[in-house]
C-alpha cells in the first residue's frame, strides 16, 4: 500500500509540475519560459557587452584617443564593457587589434598563446613600451600615455621588426 501511495504522490507531483510549466496565455500572449530563452538571458547578462561604433571619435567620451594607421584596411571600431576602446584592422596584410582603457582591465585577455620569456622594453625618456612575443609568433606591445593603458596585438604571426615599427609609431607618435 505504501508503494502505491508513493507512486501516486510522485505522479501527482509530476502532473502539478507539468501544468505549472505549461503554456499560460493572458491577453493573447504566451508567458512560457523555455530552457532556450533562459539560456539566452543568461548569456546576455554574463557576456561582455560589445558596442559597435562608427569611428574613433566615439572613444573621446571615455577620454581615449586612438586610431589605426591611415593605410590600415577593414577597420572596425567598438567599445567593450563600456570602458575599453577597440579597433580591429588589417595593416600590410596582417590582422591587428588596438585597445585603450583608463581602467586596470587586462587588455590582452583574449591572447590565445603564452608569451615567451623575452620582453623588449623601449624607453624614450618620457614613456615606456613593452613588447612581448608569444610562443606562436604573435606580438603584443603595452604602453601608458596620459593615464590611458594601451595594447597593440598581432592576431597572426608577423615579423617582429614589422610589428615593433608599427607599435612604436602608435606608442610614440610625437
Amino acid at each position: 500500500m505504501k508503494k502505491h501511495l508513493k507512486k501516486l504522490f510522485i505522479l501527482f507531483t509530476f502532473a502539478v509540475l507539468m501544468t505549472a510549466c505549461g503554456d499560460k496565455k493572458t491577453d493573447g500572449t504566451s508567458t512560457e519560459i523555455t530552457t532556450e530563452s533562459a539560456a539566452e538571458n543568461a548569456e546576455t547578462t554574463t557576456a561582455e557587452p560589445l558596442v559597435i561604433v562608427d569611428s574613433p571619435e566615439a572613444f573621446l567620451d571615455m577620454g581615449i584617443f586612438i586610431d589605426a594607421p591611415i593605410e590600415a584596411e577593414d577597420k572596425t571600431y567598438s567599445i567593450l564593457n563600456g570602458n575599453m576602446a577597440e579597433i580591429n584592422f588589417v595593416y600590410e596584410s596582417s590582422q591587428y587589434v588596438l585597445r585603450g582603457t583608463k581602467t586596470k582591465d587586462q587588455l590582452d585577455f583574449d591572447m590565445n598563446d603564452d608569451y615567451d620569456e623575452l620582453e623588449d622594453v623601449i624607453d624614450n625618456g618620457t614613456r615606456q613600451a613593452s613588447v612581448k612575443t608569444t610562443v606562436g609568433g604573435c606580438h603584443a606591445c603595452f604602453w601608458t600615455y596620459e593615464d590611458v593603458n594601451y595594447v597593440l596585438m598581432s592576431r597572426q604571426p608577423v615579423a617582429k621588426e614589422d610589428f615593433t615599427k608599427l607599435a612604436m609609431w602608435l606608442a610614440f607618435p610625437d
